[in-house]
């Protein structure tokens, strides 16, 4: 900076702001229109700062803007000339302040490719969509946590065929594999959709509207979960996603139990080739299906007549766990006569069939899963131990409590466990079907 005297005066020769302003004129051109910006540097006190001046007429008069950034006077410039260009004259006398809000914006849509018009049309249809209830920021960080990247995209009705074959080549019964299809099945014709889009309030929805009761709704509820869950696991759903819908509050049932003259009248009648299942179902409280059912058939090896005690191993049992049943003496007494050192105790192929055959000819009405009822409401009036005969019967303590026991008075639950086969010779035999 050099210093110059005239008349006594000192005078400043102010440096360039910045490379730029070596040039004292920029012009920026669209078409036929020419818009200039002109450098104007002021000077604070000692510090000198760049400035540019754009420069145009409109509605004959002249329209001046300054900038302190190049760049922005430029973007603002191309901006005015480009209006021009297409006869678009409104709104181009701007203060300083909004025409430098303009070219910013200009600058931030030019990425995207879009006008500032169709951008803040597109903005005001979100704000109006929204009606207020939220942001859209919100809105965003809604979406964003309901497809993030990575998800599948696979339709509903593939997955559910997807889960069901694994479940499948898990080695699940065949009852429960029909159980999932036809659950599972009915959700996958309502929601035929990604499963990326698939929203918890609609999955309640369904579930509260459905044409079934509490339980059943329950039912299909655990079948949801499951296949959430698997789901989840494969990056089919955001991790996040949960069922809105609690688990249906069912009205306490009262179970359905076998009196004791009713099993005696049963054990009575019994053909030799049925009682064993028949006694088993009724004293250690075994399931059908872990007698005779489709995983395999309780073997006479997995009684150890020494302890006294019936060994249900994970490969029968619904749950999957193995566990120990004790045999009270009357179920002993009971078993003796047909014991053998290997094979099935029930070779029966249809036993649902042949029980049945038997109730109707003793004149008893068949109640399903009456027998497991009876035994844990009577074995519980004689234990007084919950705990104990949750553990016997592969049940949860909550589960007895609400689908199986009922109070028994204790009289009646020792005439239970205290019928005794007669002679072997007075056993009224049936044929069964």
């Amino acid at each position: 900076m050099k210093r110059k005297r005239s008349g006594g005066v000192a005078r400043i020769n102010l440096p360039p702001a910045d490379d730029e302003a070596v040039s004292k004129r920029q012009t920026v051109k669209v078409g036929s229109v020419a818009i200039r910006i002109y450098a104007t540097p002021t000077r604070r006190g000692r510090k000198s700062y760049s400035a540019w001046t754009l420069c145009h007429y409109f509605g004959g008069a002249r329209i001046r803007q300054k900038f302190s950034d190049l760049a922005r006077a430029k973007t603002q410039a191309e901006a005015v000339a480009t209006r021009l260009a297409n006869g678009e004259t409104e709104a181009l006398s701007m203060r300083a302040a909004d025409a430098q809000a303009w070219g910013r914006i200009i600058e931030l849509l030019r990425p995207w490719k879009k006008s500032p018009e169709l951008a803040i049309a597109e903005y005001i249809a979100i704000l109006e969509s929204l009606g207020g209830a939220c942001t859209p920021a919100d809105a965003v960080a809604f979406w964003r946590a309901r497809h993030p990247v990575g998800l599948s995209g696979r339709n509903i009705p593939e997955l559910v065929e997807a889960f069901v074959a694994a479940k499948k080549s898990d080695g699940l019964s065949v009852r429960h594999l029909k159980d999932l299809q036809g659950r599972l099945g009915a959700f996958a014709k309502k929601f035929t959709g990604p499963a990326s889009a698939l929203a918890p309030p609609e999955v309640d929805n369904w579930l509260r509207t459905g044409q079934w009761g509490l339980r059943s709704r329950n039912n299909y509820r655990c079948a949801l979960l499951t296949f959430v869950r698997w789901c989840k696991a494969r990056h089919h759903l955001p991790v996040d996603w949960e069922l809105s819908s609690a688990r249906a509050k069912l009205p306490p049932t009262d179970p359905k139990l076998f009196e004791p003259g009713e099993l005696a009248r049963l054990l009575e009648a019994c053909p030799d080739r049925l009682l064993p299942f028949l006694a088993i179902s009724a004293f250690a409280g075994l399931r059908h299906a872990e007698l005779n059912g489709p995983k395999g058939r309780l073997n006479w090896s997995a009684i150890d007549w020494e302890a006294k005690t019936i060994y249900v191993g994970a490969n029968l049992a619904k749950t999957s766990a193995h566990r120990i049943v004790p045999m009270t003496p009357n179920l002993e007494a009971w078993l003796k006569p047909f014991a053998k050192i290997d094979g099935p105790i029930c070779t029966i192929a249809n036993t649902s069939k042949a029980i049945n055959h038997l109730a109707k000819a003793v004149g008893i009405i068949w109640r399903r899963n009456a027998l497991r009822k009876s035994f844990i409401s009577y074995r519980l009036a004689i234990t007084q131990n919950i705990a104990q005969v949750a553990e016997e019967a592969g049940n949860s303590p909550a589960k007895i409590l609400s689908n199986y026991r009922r109070p028994i008075q204790r009289s009646q639950a020792e005439r239970w466990f205290a019928i005794s086969p007669a002679p072997l010779q007075n056993v009224h035999q049936l044929k069964l079907l």
